[in-house]
């Protein structure tokens, strides 16, 4: 093997191993002060030399594993809970006929944010990816260098810039089955979804400090009688609902076939 396929190979190996003892310590432990370069070299079966072949220093190292813990390959391409996503559709297939009406079409959308919002919260806290994300964003400000800092904020912005077009993408799907269209003020779906994941993220960074104001349950009159809501579920419901107006002249066929549509190209891109 040449010397430079060589070197990638133990930079990924001593990487990989370092990213198995975030996840396993929990995702939030990473500072230059806890990284224990030792666990890294043992975790990864290589000579601690090996490290100092490849990078300057355990700064530079370091640098890197926050590269990599901000981009797509750790933290996926989406912060939703793919449970979320399956169960928002599960709830559109199961009211077809609600779509009808513009009541009924309300009632789906209240249904899906009240159930699915609290599904992606639930799986947001419980992700070693999220908390590893609110770690690296914490840690870039106190980099020394301002190279470092300019390398590792380029992988977070494109990061960001990917889950908000996964998730624009998501809402806009939805907005076509349940005839919801933007308000004249906002500028495209990536303003909703960016919305709607502050709200996640918001509650769950909170989470973090203080969980039993976090996880609230308010109980809210409904067309069936009283459901319990969680705080995350409620106000997503309103930025949804503020962002977002009925569309005129709605027909369920045509919004059902364009919704079909909508998902089988967004799984061909997947």
């Amino acid at each position: 093997m040449p010397d430079e396929e060589r070197g990638a190979a133990l930079r990924r190996r001593l990487l990989d191993a370092a990213l198995r003892l975030v996840e396993e310590a929990g995702g939030l432990a990473v500072t230059a002060d806890t990284l224990a370069l030792d666990a890294v070299v043992r975790e990864a079966g290589v000579a601690r030399t090996s490290v100092y072949r490849e990078w300057s220093g355990r700064e530079a190292f370091y640098v890197d594993l926050l590269r990599e813990l901000a981009g797509p390959g750790w933290q996926g391409p989406s912060p939703y809970d793919e449970d979320a996503v399956l169960l928002a559709r599960r709830v559109v297939a199961g009211r077809l006929r609600d779509l009808g009406t513009a009541e009924g079409r309300s009632a789906v959308l209240e249904e899906l944010v009240r159930r699915a919002a609290l599904v992606d919260y639930q799986g947001l806290v419980r992700s070693v990816q999220w908390r590893s994300w609110v770690a690296v964003v914490a840690a870039v400000q106190h980099l020394p260098r301002a190279a470092d800092r300019v390398r590792v904020e380029r992988v977070l912005r494109a990061s960001e810039a990917a889950l908000v077009e996964h998730m624009a993408a998501m809402w806009a799907g939805l907005g076509v089955v349940l005839g919801r269209r933007l308000r004249p003020h906002v500028r495209g779906w990536a303003t909703v979804a960016t919305a709607a994941a502050s709200v996640v993220e918001g509650f769950g960074v909170r989470r973090l400090l203080s969980p039993d104001s976090s996880d609230r349950v308010v109980v809210v009159d409904g067309p069936d009688g009283p459901q319990e809501w969680h705080l995350v579920a409620l106000t997503m419901l309103s930025v949804v609902e503020g962002l977002t107006e009925p569309v005129p002249d709605y027909d369920p066929d045509v919004a059902l076939a364009d919704y079909l549509v909508h998902l089988a190209e967004r799984e061909a891109v997947r």
